[in-house]
């Protein structure tokens, strides 16, 4: 599998649970490159336990393709913007990923023409169908109530890895924050602490809480294990209601359950 990125990992899962021999190359020092260190670094463990090769830092030029059966290139998508002509209505891209453009929106999804938005990949950002949904509704809004723009939070949108155990992250990871001038504190919570993630056989992973030391307000959080990708909208309620660490402790998870590792991790 060229490419140890979102997709390539999700089909490297995918065909080793089916008895398929699979070896990932990543020109990055890691898989799942845009995601929390930590985790990609747990993903890339459990992946080697199940006898999956990878290897990082590596250009696929190098590798001798003639030793494998099958080639999968996952090294991304990009918008096709080609005969639309774009320019000639003064719509404005820049340079994308794979020497490819994407269009240029603002907040509201207005692209530099102003009576026209875009929304989805095209306009780069997270190729998802939940967050091009969210803009598409976010741009037919502004096109109906011009005078009351409402804005995209592009943080808030999670991130959903379906692997084998999922991945999924939302908000501001530990490395971000301090490239921001935050000073982060981290809480964490392993799976193997949780009741129903034994009962479910399904403990391998850990959720990651990063919020601001100085203030309590939740940052972020990264969540590698069972149903990671239904957890995560927690946290996404939680950082979109702007509470604080302490607030989210204060709430009460129902016992045995997945969601009460999130209070778990609040304790640490």
């Amino acid at each position: 599998i060229i490419g140890g990125g979102i997709i390539g990992c999700e089909f490297a899962s995918l065909f080793s649970i089916l008895g398929t021999d699979v070896t990932i190359v990543e020109l990055m020092p890691h898989i799942l490159p845009q995601e929390d260190k930590e985790i990609a670094k747990r993903l890339e463990g459990i992946f080697k336990k199940r006898g999956i090769k990878i290897y990082v830092n590596t250009n696929v030029k190098i590798m001798n393709l003639e030793e494998y059966e099958l080639a999968l290139q996952c090294v991304g998508r990009a918008p096709e913007l080609e005969g639309l002509d774009l320019k000639k209505v003064g719509i404005q891209t820049q340079k994308f990923k794979l020497a490819s453009a994407k269009i240029i929106t603002d907040e509201h999804m207005n692209t530099t023409v102003p009576n026209i938005f875009a929304a989805g990949d095209c306009a780069g950002g997270k190729q998802l169908a939940h967050a091009a949904a969210h803009q598409g509704r976010i741009a037919v809004e502004n096109i109906i109530q011009r005078g009351r723009a409402r804005q995209i939070e592009r943080r808030l949108i999670p991130n959903c890895i379906f692997t084998m155990p999922e991945v999924a992250s939302v908000g501001i990871m530990e490395q971000e924050a301090k490239e921001n001038g935050i000073e982060p504190k981290v809480n964490k919570f392993d799976f193997l602490g949780s009741g129903m993630a034994r009962i479910m056989d399904e403990a391998e992973g850990f959720i990651k809480i990063v919020s601001d030391k100085n203030t309590g307000d939740i940052l972020g959080a990264s969540i590698i294990g069972p149903k990671a990708t239904e957890l995560i909208a927690i946290m996404t309620v939680a950082i979109q209601a702007q509470l604080k660490l302490s607030q989210l402790r204060e709430i009460v998870f129902a016992h045995p359950t997945l969601s009460e590792s999130i209070h778990e991790a609040t304790e640490d």
